[in-house]
């Protein structure tokens, strides 16, 4: 796909997800359905004039959407998250970093917890 096309099927995409219904983050248990994707939005930011996105999700249980989105705005341990996994395998990839291996392990595993207890310091390598 050409650059142009590129920001031709991104404008569209914008287009028809700002034109979704929206809920607020105090909203969660009004969601009239219990599965989806997930468009997150931040205020004040744009793209074609149009808020930006910035998140794109989903959950992995039937039924759990709701709970994701909980989990998304009121857990302080954001390491579910997909999305910045998969952030930050791109970039340790773009640099070849050998810290790639352990980025990529499952840390909802409590022995890769156990092994690599100050997970605090892998976002902050550098």
């Amino acid at each position: 796909m050409n650059g142009e096309a590129a920001e031709s099927s991104s404008l569209m995409i914008h287009e028809w997800m700002t034109s979704l219904p929206r809920y607020h983050w105090d909203q969660i248990n009004s969601v009239p359905f219990q599965n989806g994707i997930y468009i997150m939005f931040e205020a004040g930011e744009k793209l074609y004039g149009m808020n930006r996105i910035v998140r794109i999700g989903t959950h992995r249980a039937d039924g759990r959407l709701k709970e994701r989105l909980k989990d998304y705005f009121f857990k302080k341990n954001k390491v579910g998250s997909i999305s910045r996994k998969n952030v930050g395998l791109s970039l340790l990839h773009r640099e070849n970093d050998p810290f790639e291996a352990i980025w990529a392990l499952d840390w909802s595993k409590q022995s890769v917890k156990n092994e690599y207890a100050n997970s605090t310091q892998l976002e902050c390598k550098k």
